[in-house]
């Protein structure tokens, strides 16, 4: 019988959502960012009685939950300037080194 000891690497990843609770009659609602969904959140949390918990937006995050701040909704990085995920300006463009001349040549009239 033949025990391995070696375990495949693992990665954590939990969910966030951007939750609404709002009242009945209420416009608008208040938005939450939370790692637990609008049912969880209902269970842990108390909600007034008439109140609707919905999901507005949810993503997933790497890495574990700890004591760290939930990570950003990535599709707001993506609708940032180019310049803020890459730190180029769109039209700027790879600059060329120093012009070159070739070298000066002797002259063959000896």
């Amino acid at each position: 019988m033949v025990f391995s000891l070696y375990s495949a690497p693992t990665a954590a990843e939990y969910r966030v959502f951007v939750l609404k609770i709002q009242m009945p009659g209420e416009e608008g609602g208040k938005l939450i960012k939370s790692t637990l969904d609008p049912e969880q959140y209902r269970g842990y949390y108390p909600v007034p009685d008439g109140a609707t918990v919905t999901y507005v937006e949810t993503w997933r995050c790497f890495g574990r939950t700890g004591l760290q701040p939930m990570c950003d909704n990535p599709k707001a990085a993506a609708n940032t300037e180019p310049e803020a995920q890459t730190g180029k300006a769109p039209s700027e463009t790879p600059k060329k080194g120093p012009e070159r001349t070739p070298a000066a040549t002797k002259d063959s009239a000896t």
